[in-house]
């Protein structure tokens, strides 16, 4: 497990455990100033306790260093890719070998990252994904199911997570 610094907002063990998508670390590398960036922060002022897994970390490198990507988004650098691991390597708790509980016919490639939060005890899982999202829309009758077998996961979108997190930490205070 990672470390913590000694600013923390919340204490270690009341932060919120928290899973990411490829999407939002992405978005955090591509732009320092967007709010994935923000969120990425977070873990860095122990507000939030993030969970990594093999499959996620493999995916990560593999987006990562897909020429197309660095073209479109000219802020993926190198040095920033290696920050950021080794940024997950200091601070997110890494779970080796993470059972499947979950199956997702409409995007099995979305099951690694409910997968993981589901056995990480995570309250939230923060994505821009819209097949991950749809999993809790209420106006969605299937998400129902894994609304009522998940309640206690929150899939949202990172600038409603980072509003959140921040209004939670502003409580504490």
């Amino acid at each position: 497990m990672g470390g913590t610094t000694a600013t923390t907002e919340l204490s270690y063990a009341e932060s919120p455990r928290v899973v990411f998508d490829c999407n939002v670390y992405v978005q955090a590398i591509a732009n320092e100033n967007s709010a994935a960036a923000r969120a990425l922060d977070m873990l860095d002022a122990g507000a939030i306790i993030l969970f990594v897994s093999d499959e996620v970390l493999s995916e990560m490198r593999n987006v990562l260093s897909r020429p197309a990507l660095r073209r479109l988004l000219p802020g993926i650098t190198e040095r920033r890719v290696k920050a950021l691991f080794q940024r997950l390597e200091r601070y997110a708790v890494h779970l080796h070998n993470v059972p499947e509980e979950f199956r997702y016919e409409r995007d099995p490639k979305d099951e690694r990252y409910v997968n993981l939060a589901l056995v990480a005890n995570a309250r939230y899982l923060v994505s821009r994904d819209k097949d991950l999202l749809d999993l809790v829309n209420p106006s969605l009758s299937a998400s129902a199911v894994f609304r009522s077998r998940y309640p206690m996961l929150k899939i949202m979108t990172v600038t409603d997570f980072v509003k959140e997190i921040d209004e939670l930490t502003a409580a504490e205070n």
